[in-house]
């Protein structure tokens, strides 16, 4: 396989400064090659060599001092053909300051994540300060070009070879324009006198909303468990402290994070106050005083930082998603709607528990993410790269079991703080690896997110006009065929929805009782699974005695809460789809809304209001989805069972390590006295598992119940405006507007899609 080619920009006047870094950077050359002018001789066509290597390179380092800045060649040659392929998503630029120059003032510049020198320029040192800069730099380019595919020569600005590419403000002048479109067509007089005011009125504020996101600033929010190096990450990323790290349940806030020309920070309060604060203040000690003071908890903080990376864009730092997710969950679930693009933050401790799926299958999964990154942080605190590998891997399975495409890479945050800040580094021996992944973590936001943000946000957009295009197709066909009832039969099926004593309502609520009973069925089935769960960890206990007491004492009773919460996810997995399938299967029944109960016709059979998001096809299981599953607080269950059971039992067992017995009586105590407990453990799993069970029965006959309801209520408008309409003497324009909604939908849904395949032709095969 080809290697990625690196081009090194350099001024003539600094080949003492581009020999020294060519020498450290030629160490890597089974990792990229690289390519330099040392070989061209006046008199040659250098210029179109040059060129020709910079069409071809993957990377491009850029040797920053005061001679380069002036360069004619570097500014009008170089830098053009580098930055063409940059804005092409085809090259990485690496950007060293080597000498002291004013470089901040150079508007190009400041826009770039400057790699190395940003605090002190290369070679400003001494010589090993020189040696170790240039040693990180090349650990660097290592790192980056193993992020990159191998360069190839293009004529035109296009993201790889092979696929065509579209300019982004061309793609939103297209998609503003079909928008405006649409919507002229669906806000029209005659429009408002068939579907009615207050249903324009609702297309119109879905229609600001999908500008809002368009127009507004690209937010990146980063979430993750509480204690998981999130602020550490988000300093390491802007590469100075910005956020504070000492934080404490009390003291949690929600911190967003933008440009600005001077520091400023600021608490918004509810109501629209406001209140300044100093740095200083954000520290554990101070901040817990002062958010006692206030009237009220803030919403946010909101942080200005003079750091020209977040230029475009806000970061939003969330707290975590544990215990303090409950106190901040509804401003939660309201960053992550409007966020563009989602970061998530692991542990490499603790990667992934099941209280963080519950999390991501419920506020995160129904977003439909398109840039979803995973950042497994605090690598520092495993004892070798075959631990790294082994968690890595285990998390790259795991994860793509909820999001397929996302990325997921590790870092240690706290690693990069400590280089950024010239402190020891926790793992000295392991220091250019971590480095290394930091860069490959800063690359991959900047090449494949913040780059791609105005095609992220028009992609969402475009997700947004899709749901508004369905929302008016389904609502003419709906109100077609009130208007195709006889006259008798729409007053009848008008009184059906209205009266709550009417035989569509005690069908609604024989379908609610139906899916209650088949769900505590299933608890008897759990129960026979749990015995045998049982049974196996009662005869692998029969060993406990050869145990040390210390490891028992510090490891059992976590072991037994992961087994058994484990094997309670399993039951509840098995089930899952037979109970979506049992819901979706209520959910889908053709209810009759005449007067008998009767039949009468296709039109009154036919499932009544499609804007439902159950599925009328084969597969009811993918229409109500997870998000559906998790909004019965299933894992909060079990976090209570699990507590409440396991570490009740374990806790008077560990009270015997308290005597002075020997180590091997104390385990055998143990043992003893766990098989002792084992019957009463099974009697409290049973009566607790028919407690969870009854607890998802009741919430999912809730939720069907309030789906059905709704179903009746949208199809009760459509049923009003039939009526309004039929009474008119002369309904041929009436009819005559529904006729059109269908061409107008193909015209726009078909313009739309063709739109998003474009957004990222990549991900397609232009020969197909």
């Amino acid at each position: 396989m080809t290697k990625p080619l690196v081009f090194l920009s350099y001024s003539r006047k600094d080949i003492a400064e581009k020999n020294e870094l060519a020498t450290q950077l030629k160490v890597c050359g089974d990792s990229f090659e690289l390519w330099v002018d040392d070989h061209l001789h006046h008199g040659e066509e250098w210029q179109p060599e040059i060129l020709d290597h910079i069409d071809r390179s993957s990377m491009a380092i850029l040797l920053i001092t005061a001679d380069f800045l002036n360069s004619k060649f570097i500014l009008d040659v170089e830098l053009p053909a580098i930055f063409k392929r940059r804005d092409a998503h085809q090259l990485t630029v690496l950007p060293i300051i080597a000498k002291s120059c004013a470089w901040q003032s150079v508007p190009w510049l400041r826009k770039l994540q400057v790699a190395v020198g940003e605090k002190k320029p290369v070679w400003a040192g001494d010589g090993p300060q020189i040696l170790g800069q240039l040693t990180e730099i090349a650990s660097r380019a290592a790192a980056l070009a193993a992020c990159q595919p191998p360069g190839e020569k293009s004529s035109s600005p296009t993201p790889s070879s092979g696929t065509i590419y579209y300019e982004p403000e061309a793609q939103r002048k297209e998609f503003l324009e079909l928008l405006k479109r649409f919507s002229e067509s669906i806000q029209s007089q005659s429009m408002e006198r068939v579907f009615g005011r207050d249903t324009l009125h609702r297309w119109r504020r879905h229609e600001e909303q999908i500008c809002d996101r368009l127009n507004r600033e690209f937010t990146l929010a980063v979430i993750g468990p509480f204690k998981r190096g999130k602020s550490t990450l988000i300093n390491g990323l802007l590469q100075q402290e910005v956020v504070t790290s000492d934080v404490a349940p009390e003291t949690i806030t929600i911190n967003e994070i933008r440009f600005g020309p001077q520091l400023r920070i600021e608490a918004h309060l509810p109501g629209g106050g406001r209140l300044g604060l100093n740095p200083d203040q954000l520290k554990h000690e101070n901040l817990a005083p002062l958010l006692a003071r206030l009237p009220a908890e803030p919403t946010h903080l909101d942080l200005r930082v003079p750091i020209d990376w977040l230029r475009g864009f806000r970061i939003v730092d969330t707290p975590g998603t544990g215990d303090a997710l409950e106190r901040f969950e509804a401003r939660i679930q309201e960053y992550l709607f409007h966020a563009d693009a989602v970061l998530v933050v692991l542990s490499a401790l603790d990667p992934l528990p099941e209280s963080e799926r519950a999390f991501l299958k419920l506020a995160v999964l129904p977003q439909d993410f398109g840039k979803m990154t995973f950042v497994v942080n605090m690598l520092d605190k495993l004892r070798d790269e075959q631990d790294v590998s082994s968690i890595m891997n285990n998390l790259n399975r795991r994860v793509a079991q909820l999001f397929p495409d996302a990325t997921v890479l590790g870092v240690s945050a706290f690693d990069e703080f400590a280089r950024l800040n010239n402190e020891p580094r926790p793992r000295p021996e392991r220091a250019e690896s971590l480095a290394a992944r930091f860069v490959q973590l800063r690359a991959h936001l900047q090449e494949s997110v913040l780059r791609d943000r105005e095609l992220v946000q028009l992609d969402r957009a475009a997700d947004g006009l899709a749901k508004l295009i369905q929302t008016v197709s389904r609502h003419a066909d709906q109100l077609t065929r009130s208007m195709e009832m006889e006259r008798t039969h729409l007053e009848s099926a008008i009184t059906v929805c209205e009266d709550p004593a009417s035989p569509l309502h005690a069908e609604l609520k024989e379908h609610s009782q139906r899916v209650h009973s088949f769900i505590l069925d299933l608890a008897a089935e759990a129960q026979g699974w749990i015995d045998g769960f049982i049974n196996r960890l009662e005869q692998s206990a029969r060993s406990l005695a050869t145990v040390s007491s210390s490891d028992l004492q510090r490891h059992f009773p976590f072991f037994l809460a992961d087994g058994l919460r484990t094997a309670l996810n399993r039951c509840l997995d098995a089930h899952r789809p037979l109970i979506l399938s049992e819901l979706a299967g209520a959910a889908n029944c053709p209810l009759s809304l005449d007067g008998d109960h009767a039949a009468t016709g296709p039109a009154l059979r036919r499932p009544f209001d499609e804007t439902s998001s159950v599925s009328h096809t084969a597969e009811p299981g993918v229409a109500v989805d997870d998000s559906l599953w998790e909004r019965v607080d299933v894992s909060s269950l079990l976090f209570d069972l699990t507590q409440i059971q396991v570490f009740g039992i374990t806790g008077s067992l560990l009270r015997q390590f308290e005597s002075k017995s020997r180590e091997r009586e104390k385990s055998l105590l143990f043992q003893q006295r766990f098989l002792n407990a084992v019957p009463e453990l099974r009697r409290s799993l049973r009566a607790r598992m028919d407690e969870i069970y009854a607890g998802i029965a009741d919430r999912v006959a809730q939720e069907l119940e309030a789906r059905q309801q709704e179903r009746v209520d949208t199809s009760l408008d459509a049923l009003r405006q039939g009526r309004l309409l039929t009474a008119r003497d002369d309904t041929s324009w009436q009819r005559e507007t529904l006729q059109s909604i269908p061409t107008l939908v193909a015209e726009a849904g078909g313009r739309l899609a063709a739109l998003q395949d474009r957004l990222w032709p990549e991900a397609k095969d232009p020969a197909a």
